[in-house]
């Protein structure tokens, strides 16, 4: 049943793989960034800034490889400036809640990088797929 759904509906299939890299990319983002905000005494933006760096120059490569499957390797120095790119607008989204949900809120800093991490998954996904990782047949459409 699962698997003739997910043959019929693509986008499913694809999305569901993001979800799986994207639950993997913010565990470690979050764990790098307990550390240095707890362990180290980071300022919480920079803190934010550096993890989510350092685990999202892992996101390119499985999001090209498994969920987007682009097996393309013409242009990939120009897909990964793309990919950083974006990436910059996710992290400027994610940190701006961030802030707004520990500065003025009053918000426990951890649930202000959840919610910041659920607002830029939409923003990822919707820009991989139609600027990064492009296909040219229909299977690409949203």
């Amino acid at each position: 049943m699962i698997p003739k759904l997910l043959n019929k509906y693509p986008l499913l299939l694809q999305i569901i793989k993001f979800g799986l890299i994207g639950t993997f990319n913010f565990i470690i983002d979050l764990l790098i960034y307990l550390f240095l905000t707890r362990q180290l005494f980071v300022y919480y933006i920079l803190a934010h800034v550096l993890a989510f760096l350092i685990a999202n120059s892992i996101s390119f490569l499985l999001n090209k490889n498994f969920a987007f499957q682009d097996k393309n390797k013409d242009k990939i120095f120009i897909k990964y400036l793309k990919f950083l790119g974006l990436t910059t607008i996710s992290l400027i989204i994610s940190a701006t809640i961030l802030f707004v949900c520990v500065s003025y809120l009053k918000m426990f800093d951890v649930y202000g990088k959840i919610l910041g991490t659920i607002v830029a998954a939409f923003w990822n996904f919707i820009s991989y797929k139609t600027l990064v990782f492009k296909r040219k047949d229909k299977s690409n459409m949203l």
